[in-house]
């Protein structure tokens, strides 16, 4: 997969929770996986992944979502 198609497939616009769980499914990314690259707990990622309208959804912050981007683009063109 190329740069420029991972880029384009995202079903919204930067940080959302749909785009957060569409990322760990490109990259083939656990949740786990994603708290353990980012140094935070599985539990974070869950609250990130969950829908907007979840009493547990939590806003992720800025600079993990870019990590975690990275991490993951840098892995897909591998």
């Amino acid at each position: 997969m190329s740069k420029t198609d991972f880029r384009a497939d995202f079903p919204e616009v930067g940080y959302t929770p749909a785009n957060l769980r569409h990322l760990l499914d490109v990259a083939g990314y656990t949740q786990k996986q994603a708290a353990d690259t980012l140094g935070t707990t599985l539990r974070s990622v869950q609250n990130w992944a969950a829908e907007e309208a979840s009493p547990m959804h939590r806003a992720m912050p800025a600079a993990k979502w870019r990590a975690l981007f990275r991490h993951a683009e840098k892995a897909l063109q591998k």
